[in-house]
């Protein structure tokens, strides 16, 4: 447990040093992204979510939320994505930002019973939070291709590598 408090606040540290250091060099003026603060898309990431992303991004801070769920007879899946992003700095045709990822994936099964015993409920879920950069692609004036990469800690193995994408449109 120590371990994972440990690399939490590491990670953290790193997030404070980042946004102190490019908050002092920012300079006032119009919002870096005015014309389109909104964008609407699929994710995939293992510590950001999956599913249907939208992602609202005014100026330099920014969030972005993941949703998808599955369910059928026997089990269902949820994949609840809410992550935070700080721009770092912004080209003509891509962005770098910094974000904090946090996923919550919620399942349950229920197993087949065999000779008369009766079926077993089994409910899991599972914390990843992660820490990480972010490069954005602008493929035209309306399209947005997203990679990013990180450090996630899961609660199964600790502290690992983690990558993300979205394709987002923006309005």
């Amino acid at each position: 447990m120590n371990k994972h408090i440990f690399a939490h606040l590491v990670l953290l540290s790193i997030f404070l040093f980042f946004s102190v250091k490019s908050s002092a060099q920012e300079k006032k003026g119009p919002s870096l992204n005015q014309s389109t603060k909104h964008s609407l898309g699929l994710g995939a990431g293992y510590s950001t979510g999956y599913g249907i992303s939208y992602r609202y991004f005014p100026a330099k801070w920014g969030v972005q939320v993941n949703f998808a769920p599955y369910a059928d007879n026997q089990s269902s899946v949820y994949s609840y994505g809410l992550s935070f992003l700080y721009l770092l700095k912004q080209k003509q045709n891509t962005s770098l930002y910094f974000y904090q990822g946090n996923h919550l994936l919620h399942s349950k099964e229920e197993t087949m019973a065999f000779w008369n015993s009766p079926s077993q409920k089994i409910e899991t879920k599972k914390w990843i939070n992660s820490l990480g950069f972010g490069i954005e692609f602008k493929l035209s004036e309306d399209i947005g291709l997203n990679a990013m990469t990180g450090f996630a800690s899961y609660s199964e193995t600790g502290l690992n590598l983690t990558a993300e994408t979205a394709v987002y449109y923006k309005f």
